[in-house]
């Protein structure tokens, strides 16, 4: 499994973009990433359906520096959830 941002990483410079590519296709309109900071929701985010059929890909306007986690549910072709997972990330201003 691939994801942007890592798990645990310092992102510095605009953070848009949210991805986490699994083992296999999965159902981009039911599954959902969830932006948080602390306990409060941020964002929750629509997958795209227009992209690989193993990847959930999300936009959105940049975060400000903080720290978050991103969170996802997935769910495969056939509607059976695969997984849940979290991704604590920071985003700091480029210098």
């Amino acid at each position: 499994m691939d994801t942007g941002p890592v798990n645990n990483g310092v992102e510095r410079g605009r953070i848009d973009e949210f991805f986490v590519r699994f083992n296999q296709p999965v159902d981009h309109i039911k599954s959902e990433f969830i932006v948080k900071r602390g306990n409060d929701v941020i964002e929750v985010l629509q997958p795209r359906f227009k992209t690989q059929p193993d990847v959930l890909y999300a936009e959105r306007s940049p975060l400000p520096p903080g720290d978050y986690t991103l969170v996802w549910t997935v769910r495969a072709l056939d509607g059976q959830q695969i997984a849940v997972g979290q991704i604590a990330f920071k985003s700091e201003s480029q210098r």
